[in-house]
């Protein structure tokens, strides 16, 4: 590929506001061409966007209301609480970030619970927000979600299936890059019929 086509991209969960004194001198540094972040709260949104000098968009998935609380004489990862004071803080959501030329953009709900930006003790609203922009004449479909949680990071029947939910989003979704291919990709490697009987199991 030519350099003047070569797409620099990062990806990144910031968690929310804990680390962003770290996270915009990084993002600067590396000078991407397209920035995708999860767990952005809203009201940081603004600041992100000016810090590094390209146009945003913002999708709000939910409101955080809960905390974990560790016991530290217990094992395990604790249980999570209804803090009030957290609603507060607004939203959060994934975020998109660009220097380039953007010719259209899609927000795609895989899994919606609400019209309204539900409280994270509810649910979120899986959301898919994807880009066609250009580079040097070239266009790219580029997209940031935040996938299922697991404990551990490990995969997960339900990591799968949002996997596979998300493809056939792209596969509905007009103008996506190589929607088939990631399609039939996910098929093949993941079993499908296997996933949804662990799922009923």
């Amino acid at each position: 590929m030519e350099k003047e086509h070569r797409l620099k991209l990062v990806s990144l969960n910031i968690e929310l506001d804990r680390h962003l004194d770290k996270v915009l001198p990084f993002l600067q540094q590396e000078r991407a061409d397209v920035i995708c972040l999860q767990e952005v709260c809203e009201k940081n949104f603004a600041t992100l966007e000016r810090g590094l000098h390209l146009k945003g968009f913002f999708v709000p998935t939910c409101v955080p209301d809960v905390e974990r609380v560790v016991d530290k004489r217990a094992a395990g990862e604790g249980r999570l609480v209804v803090n009030e004071e957290l609603v507060k803080k607004g939203p959060e959501g994934i975020a998109l970030f660009t220097g380039l030329p953007v010719h259209s953009t899609h927000i795609d709900y895989y899994h919606k619970i609400s019209e309204a930006v539900p409280r994270w003790s509810v649910g979120q609203n899986r959301v898919l927000f994807s880009a066609i922009v250009d580079k040097g004449g070239k266009n790219y479909t580029v997209g940031t979600t935040h996938f299922t949680w697991t404990p551990d990071g490990k995969g997960s029947p339900e990591r799968m299936l949002t996997i596979f939910q998300i493809s056939i989003t792209l596969h509905l979704t007009p103008n996506s890059i190589e929607q088939d291919t990631l399609t039939e990709w996910w098929m093949d490697s993941f079993a499908l019929p296997s996933i949804l009987s662990q799922m009923s199991a």
